[in-house]
């Protein structure tokens, strides 16, 4: 059984200005040559490397993107209007991610 997502939305912004992607490593060295070159290519892109698990052959990227929506104090302008939210907002996280400020956790 897989993990649930519990909790609600704390209006951290987090989400919102970190763009966050899960790749899988065998594919990038496949297509990079290495893992090296990889972070070296995305880096001149804006992308980091966050967290390598060679076991699930998994790397954790991030670049820095953020959302139109956010208001000067980096809160989100739709929060209040679902109906206006993208997809995307209504079903992050779909994982577990280390955001400390984030109100949602999984079990």
């Amino acid at each position: 059984m897989g993990l649930k997502r519990q909790g609600e939305c704390q209006m951290c912004g987090e989400c919102c200005r970190i763009f966050r992607l899960t790749c899988v490593i065998s594919e990038i060295v496949a297509q990079h040559g290495s893992l090296e070159e990889a972070e070296t290519y995305y880096s001149f892109r804006g992308a980091r490397f966050v967290h390598v698990d060679y076991d699930l052959d998994r790397v954790g990227m991030e670049m820095s993107i953020p959302c139109d929506k956010l208001t000067a104090d980096s809160k989100c302008s739709l929060h209040h209007t679902p109906e206006k939210k993208p997809l995307i907002c209504h079903r992050y996280p779909m994982a577990r991610d280390d955001i400390k400020t984030c109100g949602y956790r999984f079990r």
